[in-house]
Order: structure tokens, then sequence, then C-alpha cells
């Protein structure tokens, strides 16, 4: 889907670049020869609150959270947990009453692209900083952020990298921070923005404040805006396309695939019985795995040309999952700390195996790396082999 548009160029692999992975969609080219009874932490690593996730890229994770009224930027070395550089500033937040059990940040997950690292904080300062280094490149402060703080992770198109301010959408030059575009027709919400080719123009689609919309990537001219609303006004899924077909969902909002066209997004099938709140999704093979909030949080798995369950999990799962595909086992990482093994597959919900991942709650998105798995509790950092 973005491989002819996002260029995360000298990447490896198995890395694991930015947020949900290479192309945004968490599916991971990582096999696992034998599931392990428990896991056992090679190392942790104290690294500060927040949900930012974890990424990995030239042989390094790289990780935003906050100490204090500081929000750090670490390197660390998967094989020993070692830090190799970090930087800090000041990030004095006050959270939204509604959101004090999510903690003061960060949310959004950084980005690895050309030798780079671009960290998008709570308050809204975007930093570009040298990845072998740490040296601090450009920065750009939004100095404000939505009502529940920046969560939006950036994304890479061709030099430039995109992120939503409450000033606009806006593209910068990746090596610069010069501004080459914006758009300001809404403001930003939680969504992730993903990049799709649609009648050779590379539509960047993503939730905005009050919106489903999508820009030219190379221009922000606007192509199309649809009207999408949620409680609270809590859009936060990243939306999904595979061959021209877009899905998308937000809270009590139902799970909508469309055909993209030039002008606008055309809908094939709705299912209001499985909407999702903050979890992505997974599609591959024809079927789409997701994680609903109806039923105390559910796993399912629909058909992907009509929508039609072809199986859900028991219910009571979690308030959300954040998921992973590695090679036919799905990872879904509930935020109780529950780290669960699925079977992919059509015929039923198959769980192989169950595992207790951290003593605190998981929002971080898992990032594997070679050897292993990384996941993110409220403080600390852990590797786990598998």
């Amino acid at each position: 889907m973005l491989a002819d548009v996002l260029l995360l160029t000298m990447l490896a692999a198995n890395d694991w670049p930015q947020w949900r992975g290479p192309n945004r969609d968490a599916v991971s080219t990582a096999t696992v020869a034998k599931w392990p009874a428990k896991l056992t932490a090679r190392w942790k690593l104290d690294i500060g609150e927040g949900h930012s996730s974890p990424i990995f890229a030239a042989g390094r994770i790289y990780v935003l959270a906050r100490q204090k009224d500081q929000e750090i930027v670490r390197a660390v070395d998967p094989a020993t947990g070692k830090v190799i550089w970090q930087q800090s500033y000041a990030t004095p937040y006050e959270m939204n009453s509604a959101a004090t059990s999510h903690g003061k940040g960060p949310k959004s997950t950084p980005l690895f692209a050309n030798g780079r690292l671009y960290t998008f904080g709570i308050q809204g300062m975007l930093s570009c900083w040298d990845a072998a280094t740490g040296k601090p490149l450009w920065k750009h402060d939004f100095k404000a952020s939505p009502d529940f703080g920046t969560a939006m992770s950036p994304v890479a198109f061709g030099n430039n990298i995109i992120v939503h301010g409450p000033s606009g959408l806006t593209s910068f030059d990746a090596a610069t921070g010069k501004p080459a575009w914006i758009w300001t027709e809404d403001g930003p919400a939680y969504s992730s923005p993903v990049i799709a080719m649609v009648a050779g123009v590379p539509q960047l689609i993503t939730q905005t404040y009050k919106h489903l919309i999508a820009v030219d990537a190379r221009t922000g001219k606007s192509i199309w805006k649809v009207p999408f609303q949620t409680a609270y006004d809590q859009n936060s899924v990243t939306p999904m396309v595979q061959n021209g077909v877009l899905v998308y969902s937000g809270l009590d909002r139902g799970l909508t695939a469309a055909r993209l066209t030039a002008t606008g997004p055309q809908t094939i099938w709705k299912n209001d019985k499985l909407p999702l709140y903050m979890n992505s999704p997974l599609w591959r093979d024809g079927r789409l795995c997701g994680f609903t909030h109806k039923n105390k949080g559910q796993l399912f798995c629909v058909d992907d040309k009509t929508g039609q369950a072809l199986w859900t999990s028991p219910p009571r799962q979690g308030e959300n999952a954040a998921l992973l595909l590695m090679a036919d086992t799905i990872l879904a990482l509930t935020d109780d700390a529950k780290l669960r093994a699925v079977k992919w597959q059509a015929t039923g919900y198959q769980l192989l195996h169950e595992y207790e991942a951290a003593p605190s709650a998981t929002w971080a998105h898992p990032a594997p790396v070679p050897g292993g798995i990384v996941i993110k509790d409220v403080q600390t950092l852990y590797f786990y082999p598998l």
C-alpha cells in the first residue's frame, strides 16, 4: 500500500521504524519457532510514563517517554538494554480531567527515516534528531495540543514529514524543518494518517477533529472530506487501505469499508456491531481482524468483502488492545498487560497462549525486534526473547 510513497530508505527487512511498522499496518515479517511457556525479560529499563510506542531501526530501539516535566528521547541497545544516547526537553503539561487515567503522555510514536528520528510530544513539540548521535537538528513547537494531548504519529512522504498540529495538517522539509504546505480545514484528532495511491495521486488519509479526510500528500490540496464525528470528539482509529478499499471506524460508529475514488469514498459495507474505539485493525488474506470496545472488549474477524463476522472471541477482554500480526499469529496486548497469541484463521477464535506481559497497564503498542519483542508498560520498557 505505502511502498510507492512512504520512503523510509536504508531499512533492514526486520526494522519497525514507525507507528504500526514499515507499512503502518502492524504486519511483521518476524516468525516464532516455538512460543515460550511464559515471558521472561532479558532486560528492563525504567524510561518514564507515556503511551508512545517503541520502534526499532538501524539496530536500535528508539523510545519517547516522560519523567516529571521532561520528555526524554532515548536510543537503546536491544541486546543489553543500555542507553546509547538520550536527549530531553521541558514539557510541563496539565491533563484534561477526563483523561487523568491515561497519564501525561507522550502518546505519539517516533518515526525513523533516512537516518533521522522524529518525535512529536504531548504538547505539540515536533523534534528532529540525528538518529546515530542524538544531536538535535531542528524543532517546531505548535505550543498546543488537542483536548487529550497530541497522539497522532508523524508520517514520511518523499523528503517531507507530515504531522497534524493545532495550526493545521503540515508538511515539513525532513532535513530543515521548513514548512512546505499546510491544510487548515479542520483541527487534529488522535488518529495517525496513512498514504495510498488513488488514480495516480498520493492521498494522505486520516481522521481529523470532525471529519475523515484525504489531501494530496504532495501539495496539501484537499481531495475529499466526509463528516465523521464520535462522542467527545475522540476520532482515534488509523484508517487502512488495501487494493483501493478504505476501512475506517470510530467509537460507536460501526466498521466501514469503502471504495476509494478520486472524489471520495463509496461505501461497500458497514458492520454496526463491531465498531472500533482506539484500536486499529489487522488486514490480510481477505480477512480483517480487530478489537471492538463492545461487550467489554472483544477480538473479532470479518470477511473483508462483506463485513460479515467470521468469529468473535469471548467478551470482557479489556478496554483496548494493541494488535500485531506475526506470520499466522495475532498478538493482542490489552491494556491490563495480558498478551494473547491467537491463531490467524477464518474458521474460529483459537487462543494459543496467554501471558502476563508487565506489572502495570500497557497502552503502547509492542514492537518486534530481532530475537524478541519489546513492550512498554506505565514506566518500564521490557525486552522478551521469542
